[in-house]
């Protein structure tokens, strides 16, 4: 294998680098090949995910996981899925022996052209679509998450949520993390999250930063309050502080 090639790798040693200091309950700060980071503070059921398109740009979206205690930012590249793949099933491996299960949150930004389509104009109103597989573990987390999503207002502007069925463990158009069949028998759960770009220009692709500062901030308290309700199903101790976790309304 080429030099360049292993350089665009996340290698097997960095991987058991990350799982043998997640056993140990110590902090994880890595820098990945190509782009991204991974920032896990401690041990924790769920991890965020932001995968970056390669065909185009995506300003901003990128602010809506590093506000949360558990992360990963990537590129979207073909030639590190494989790898990406290997991270995450590693990451989701160790952790459930800790949890019992284990939630992987995956966030994307709506395409403007899908928005135009279905709206006929510009979107200025908070708009989120949540895609998840039907499974009974989920439901109560799901139905959280939408309640707390349309609850978010901008400009005084309400949002709308749409909740979608999936069959794969991956938003449409992306490469699965991981197959239903292993995720089944490791104990891990997917939730994919859409979000309207209405924090930039549509043409020029120019941030609007005070939407974007506020947008985050209420993306991430509904978040919480998703995670939170997924935390009855792991086997965390209930003497454990939930404050740990990051309770709704918090962080």
């Amino acid at each position: 294998m080429k030099t360049k090639e292993i350089n665009n790798m996340i290698t097997d040693k960095l991987i058991r680098i990350i799982c043998n200091r997640l056993a140990q309950d110590k902090r994880v700060r890595r820098t990945l090949p190509v782009w991204g980071r991974l920032h896990i503070d401690r041990q924790l059921p769920f991890l965020c995910v932001y995968r970056r398109p390669v065909d185009q740009e995506d300003p901003g979206t990128e602010r809506f996981v590093i506000s949360e205690a558990s992360y990963l930012m990537t590129t979207n590249q073909r030639n590190l899925h494989k790898s990406l793949c290997s991270l995450i099933r590693g990451i989701s491996t160790e952790l459930v022996k800790v949890f019992g299960s284990f939630l992987i949150v995956e966030i994307s930004s709506m395409e403007e052209s899908s928005i135009q389509e279905s709206t006929q104009s510009i979107l200025t109103y908070p708009s989120f679509t949540i895609f998840a597989q039907g499974s009974g573990h989920l439901f109560s987390t799901i139905a959280s998450l939408e309640k707390a999503l349309n609850k978010i207002e901008i400009n005084k502007q309400r949002a709308n949520t749409d909740v979608v069925q999936l069959k794969r463990m991956a938003l449409p158009g992306r490469i699965p993390l991981m197959t239903k069949k292993e995720a089944d028998q490791l104990g891990v759960h997917y939730i994919g999250i859409e979000i309207a770009p209405i924090y930039r220009d549509p043409e020029s692709l120019q941030l609007f930063p005070l939407v974007l500062n506020r947008l985050q901030r209420r993306f991430n308290t509904a978040l919480k309050h998703c995670l939170f309700e997924f935390l009855p199903f792991t086997d965390l101790p209930f003497s454990t502080p939930l404050s740990r976790y990051g309770t709704p309304g918090y962080g």
